[in-house]
């Protein structure tokens, strides 16, 4: 879908259209994030008999993966912010998905195709949040304006932590008294089930043009401009020097 079959502009109406399902999409997300967290899958990978390394791998790939938002930036001008984020949202539960069959080859395989699968399922699930992750900035900016940005944000902060907590918390109790594989496997199968249903409230999010419009614009010259201005170079310098420690403390879901 090009640019051109998207309106120059929302109205207040499909503002306020985009809002609700953003709104919706941020508060299932924390939940399915929560039954599909790091710690989770590492855990699960130790049950399926991955080595060391092989768990320091997975572990990595949350960060591994993040060049593939390129690939979202590319995206967009030819699907939109919406259709670009719900589309990998979709294929992230998808190789997630995955991560449930691991037990079932153990049974009749050897370790390495139960260990490959692992690493695929949980390789694709970062993969894929890193190429629809891009859109979420751009896709705020669309349903919303200048005067409510700040209490939408934060309201959706509030949100995806409120649901993350709790959705802990019930995994953290299931797992402390169930620890059996199966009980692995019907937690991410539930992540994976709300997060295809998460996906689904993103495609519904109207938007204009202007953002496949700006994605367009080639990488280099967004370069070319932040090595012009001081401004923006002091500016991505901060954010990166305060980002970084914040990406190993604090691994917030997303």
């Amino acid at each position: 879908m090009a640019s051109s079959a998207f309106p120059s502009e929302l109205g207040s109406e499909d503002r306020e259209t985009g809002k609700r399902y953003l709104r919706r999409f941020i508060m299932l997300n924390g939940i399915s994030i929560a039954f599909l967290m790091n710690d989770l899958l590492i855990l699960y990978g130790i049950r399926n008999g991955l080595s060391d390394p092989q768990l320091a791998v997975l572990a990595s790939f949350m960060h591994l993966t993040m060049p593939f938002l390129l690939v979202g930036k590319l995206l967009i001008p030819r699907f939109g912010l919406a259709r670009t984020w719900g589309y990998a949202w979709l294929l992230r539960y998808s190789f997630g998905s995955v991560l449930i069959a691991a037990p079932f080859i153990a049974l009749g395989f050897s370790q390495t195709p139960v260990t490959v699968t692992v690493l695929l399922g949980a390789f694709g699930f970062s993969m894929f949040r890193s190429i629809g992750i891009v859109a979420n900035t751009p896709l705020t900016g669309e349903v919303t304006v200048y005067e409510e940005r700040g209490s939408f944000l934060s309201g959706n902060w509030v949100r995806s932590q409120t649901a993350y907590f709790f959705s802990v918390s019930v995994v953290v109790v299931i797992l402390r008294f169930f620890d059996k594989i199966w009980v692995y496997q019907a937690v991410i199968a539930l992540g994976c089930l709300v997060g295809f249903y998460a996906s689904r409230q993103l495609l519904n999010i109207p938007e204009s043009s202007a953002p496949s419009e700006s994605a367009a614009v080639p990488i280099r010259d967004t370069f070319r401009l932040i090595r012009r201005n001081a401004k923006y170079r002091r500016l991505l310098g901060g954010w990166a020097a305060g980002s970084l420690p914040l990406c190993w403390l604090f691994p917030f879901p997303s």
